[in-house]
């Protein structure tokens, strides 16, 4: 059972709203609705009290018969706002912040889900100002049912069409398991690169911005994870609240640290080698040439993987220049890991690259794609295996 906020708006689908309720309330949740000015025109409050159980109010910031709070408790006492139908104007004031109902209000004020069910005139719904729109609350974790393709109510054909009842008691169904199956998951992500000093002035690193890293972080914490990074060099701005890790040993140190976690993902690029003997005092160039003798360095995300406290996932990044498949399938083997994602060398610095996601058993080409949807991609696999 769920407590779902109904808000309905106005567009000429707000008459399907009694179904949904009436289907939501067969499954015994308790729904409360908000009824905005526009959708009054298309359906009644009359009508919805006569059919269903629903407690309704109408879209006024201040209610007298009501506490003035109203928005407040009623943003805090659901699991779930569901804004069904959701005309372009509605989109629109979401995107701009706008808290003059209780609609808007209780929006700006919650903490919980948030669902959208557009449905509009097909040119409405692909204008450029109402994808933006829809692209904005998307990065703000609001969740979008896409509106279906079929005959609209003007007579024009496309995509707009309001989802049909099923599919939205689905959606919300699936958006509420997830947050309480993801509620108190723990992960470790580490990212940027690490250095091993040579002298006190010199360093042998990796290329690493940290961006791939912190795409995956955002994306994770989007859906509710509880996430923790440990971060080497980056040239992108971080959190106040990540831990700092600038040579292997003291990557290992603090993701051993964090343990026990159910999903390690290694993103950083960490130094294979370290210098065999380091020099105190600066290397002074006083020949044409100069032969350092380098060392296998610590394997940080093979020793999370082997360690007794393993979490339930390990994920390892691979940057390749050839034989892909050969060295991403010795990557899981040798470091017993669960997913390795292996990307090319020619795209270092570019904001896209060619994806692959390997595990013992499955392999899918993601193709050329860009940081932010491999983020979306690696996400989607990790809770199926989670699951």
């Amino acid at each position: 059972m769920a407590k779902i906020l109904l808000i309905i708006t106005g567009s000429i689908a707000s008459y399907k709203a009694i179904k949904l309720i009436s289907l939501l309330e067969s499954r015994n949740d308790t729904v409360t609705v908000i009824l905005t000015s526009g959708a009054e025109k298309f359906i009644t409050y009359l009508s919805i009290k006569s059919l269903c159980k629903a407690a309704i109010y109408r879209d006024e910031i201040f209610q007298e018969e009501h506490d003035p709070m109203l928005h407040i408790n009623l943003a805090r006492t659901h699991d779930i706002i569901l804004v069904a139908p959701t005309t372009a104007n509605f989109i629109a004031k979401i995107a701009c912040g706008l808290a003059n109902t209780l609609s808007l209000s209780c929006i700006l004020a919650t903490e919980i889900p948030i669902v959208l069910a557009p449905a509009m005139n097909p040119s409405m719904y692909q204008n450029g100002i109402t994808q933006s729109n829809l692209s904005f609350l998307k990065e703000k974790n609001f969740q979008i049912i896409e509106p279906e393709f079929g005959l609209m109510a003007c007579g024009e054909e496309g995509v707009g069409r309001y989802p049909n009842e099923e599919r939205i008691v689905d959606f919300i169904y699936s958006s509420l398991l997830r947050g309480k199956k993801l509620k108190g998951k723990k992960v470790i992500v580490n990212l940027g690169s690490t250095h091993e000093s040579i002298d006190p002035v010199r360093f042998i690193g990796n290329y690493s911005s940290g961006t791939q890293g912190m795409l995956i972080v955002d994306e994770l914490l989007r859906r509710g994870y509880e996430v923790h990074v440990i971060a080497g060099y980056t040239t992108i701005s971080l959190p106040k609240n990540v831990i700092r890790a600038h040579t292997a040993n003291e990557m290992l140190k603090e993701s051993l640290n964090l343990l026990p976690a159910d999903v390690y993902i290694s993103v950083a690029a960490i130094c294979d080698f370290k210098i065999k003997e380091y020099s105190t005092s600066k290397i002074k160039k006083s020949t044409d040439s100069l032969k350092l003798e380098f060392v296998k360095n610590i394997d940080v995300v093979s020793e999370i993987a082997h360690h007794k406290s393993r979490p339930k996932l390990v994920i390892g990044f691979a940057l390749e220049s050839d034989n892909y498949e050969f060295n991403a399938m010795n990557k899981l083997k040798d470091k017993n890991i669960d997913l390795v994602v292996v990307n090319k060398a020619k795209y270092i610095g570019k904001d896209f690259n060619e994806f692959s996601i390997y595990s013992a058993d499955s392999y899918k080409e993601l193709g050329t794609i860009s940081k932010k949807d491999l983020a979306k991609n690696l996400v989607d696999k990790l809770e199926k295996l989670l699951s």
